[in-house]
């Protein structure tokens, strides 16, 4: 009966996993889709200007993190300040660019979440 229970919750364990992935994939397609249409009518500087807000934000936040760090090395800032800057929201909005850009797919295929 044990063996039973954990089987069936093994079972709905991988159900739920399947059911992740395929709305992720739909998620990604609706996305696809979306841009495809907005951009199908635009011109290339502005399909190029679409395409460069996302680096644009990672770049712009890598460099906020060097400079602050620099700072803060040179003595040039106090760590009130650079903590001040770089607070929690900032940490987690850095956090979530990295792991969209580094790894939050291949970390969530070897079976982490």
């Amino acid at each position: 009966m044990a063996a039973q229970l954990e089987q069936q919750k093994v079972l709905g364990d991988q159900r739920l996993q399947m059911v992740n992935v395929q709305a992720d994939i739909a998620e990604t397609d609706a996305l696809l889709k979306h841009d495809k249409q907005i951009t199908s009518k635009a011109g290339w500087f502005i399909i190029s200007l679409a395409a460069s807000v996302r680096p644009m934000i990672a770049y712009m936040l890598f460099i906020e993190f060097f400079l602050l760090t620099y700072l803060l090395a040179a003595g040039w800032i106090t760590k009130d300040l650079y903590m001040a800057v770089w607070n929690e929201p900032t940490q987690m909005t850095f956090a979530a660019v990295v792991s969209f850009y580094f790894g939050s797919r291949s970390f969530n295929r070897k079976g982490h979440s």
